[in-house]
């Protein structure tokens, strides 16, 4: 019976810690369910390290554990699952680290799409902001260059524990089929924004499209819940996540996510939607209705896609700590290399959120 009084100080800490944020990728539902089963898929060794590491994080007790003095016991699984989140948390200009560690272009790549049968724009697409000078361009090279920070025994744990965050967030971003695709016809000559510029209607209300992918795995962040998702969709799709881990190239976990996009989210280009310029313009415009066909297998593939997310991530976690015991990873061409973060924080204008 002693043990209800730590659940329920655990159910407590994480339902604080849960809070309703802004859209930005799986959302923090999706992306502690991933980070979770990704956990359990760690080495124990492994596991040790990475909570002696996070225990580093500049923000670890403010971000990490939501500013709580949370239950030992559970301390370090709290602070894990919360590193998933943590990328999304410093968009907000109000958190301290904003201005040294917030890297829009970070979370996804524009994988390009024209459906067939468009005719094609004029306009020259706009691909996203120019990376900083040596800073990795995209989603891509944003998780090989912060796995590679994460196995380089040279680096600052501090440091490192920030990488560790970014390869957890990017394992769960590169497996969200809109974060590797933007579709571009004659209503989107810019592209679509990975779907943020197309409405649709899911249970009576207008959403964004890479809003609606983004929930797909559920918006409940409570322990109990996240635990029971992450049980059910091992249970399903454990062994899809076990067969994928061959590899471990997040360029392919790119072009596989940019296919299941084209051929899900967009249905081949087929998906009837309002713009966004149409939708903000009027707001009592009818916005076309997902079908139940398109939710089911939308809600199939996001949950195959998390089981793989974990798998892999976990795979690639594991390969770095093992490779950091041996002198870190072997340097490749990609990606470019990058100066520590800086220790000030100047003004910038932030990026827009994808």
């Amino acid at each position: 019976m002693k043990r209800t009084k730590g659940i329920a100080t655990v159910l407590a800490a994480v339902l604080i810690l849960s809070h309703a944020s802004a859209v930005f990728a799986w959302n923090d539902t999706g992306h502690q369910i991933i980070s979770l089963m990704a956990y359990r898929q760690l080495e124990p060794k492994v596991k040790v390290e990475i909570d002696r590491l996070l225990k580093s994080h500049p923000r670890y007790y403010d971000d990490l554990l939501g500013g709580m003095k949370v239950d030992p016991a559970a301390e370090a699984q709290i602070a894990f699952d919360k590193s998933s989140t943590w990328p999304d948390i410093v968009r907000d200009l109000k958190n301290p680290a904003h201005y040294v560690h917030h890297k829009g272009p970070w979370h996804y790549i524009d994988r390009p799409y024209r459906p067939q049968g468009e005719v094609s724009p004029s306009t020259q697409p706009v691909l996203g902001p120019e990376p900083k000078p040596g800073e990795p361009a995209n989603s891509v090279e944003a998780f090989n260059y912060n796995l590679k920070r994460l196995a380089d025994p040279d680096v600052s744990d501090a440091d490192r524990a920030v990488a560790l965050c970014w390869v957890l967030h990017l394992g769960g971003d590169i497996h969200q089929p809109l974060h590797n695709c933007t579709m571009y016809n004659v209503t989107f000559p810019v592209g679509d924004k990975g779907g943020n510029a197309q409405f649709v209607s899911l249970n009576g209300k207008a959403l964004n499209l890479h809003a609606v992918w983004d929930g797909w795995l559920g918006r409940d962040s409570s322990l109990t819940n996240i635990s029971d998702q992450a049980d059910k969709i091992t249970a399903a799709y454990g062994k899809d996540g076990t067969a994928a881990v061959a590899g471990l190239d997040p360029e392919v976990w790119s072009s596989q996510g940019h296919e299941l996009a084209v051929e899900y989210a967009y249905s081949h280009g087929k998906l009837q939607t309002v713009s966004d310029s149409i939708y903000k313009a009027n707001p009592e415009v009818e916005v076309p209705a997902l079908d139940a066909g398109y939710v089911a297998a939308a809600k199939d593939v996001s949950q195959k896609q998390a089981a793989i997310a974990a798998a892999r991530t976990a795979a690639a976690i594991n390969q770095a700590f093992s490779a950091a015991k041996n002198g870190g990873i072997n340097p490749s061409p990609q990606p470019p290399l990058m100066p520590p973060p800086q220790t000030s924080m100047p003004l910038s204008v932030p990026d827009a959120p994808k």
